[in-house]
């Protein structure tokens, strides 16, 4: 539960980009769904992929391909 609670307005207004959670909000909503504020403010984001990329990132260009690779063939099946 977001402290202070929000209303179902709210949220909607959130939802369609009438207004923006405020900061307070913000850092809640980021916690609670484990992804980085900017996530959170371009649209929820499934929490797997915000860990992959940051694996990605990490990575060489050759280990990027690879692991490219592997999602086409896992995929193509």
């Amino acid at each position: 539960m977001l402290t202070p609670p929000v209303t179902h307005a709210a949220v909607c207004k959130w939802e369609t980009g009438q207004t923006e959670p405020g900061i307070s909000h913000l850092l809640q909503i980021s916690e609670l769904l484990g992804i980085d504020i900017p996530s959170v403010r371009d649209g929820v984001r499934d929490p797997m992929l915000s860990e992959m990329d940051s694996y990605l990132l990490k990575m060489t260009e050759t280990q990027r391909s690879a692991v490219l690779g592997v999602a086409r063939a896992m995929v193509d099946c």
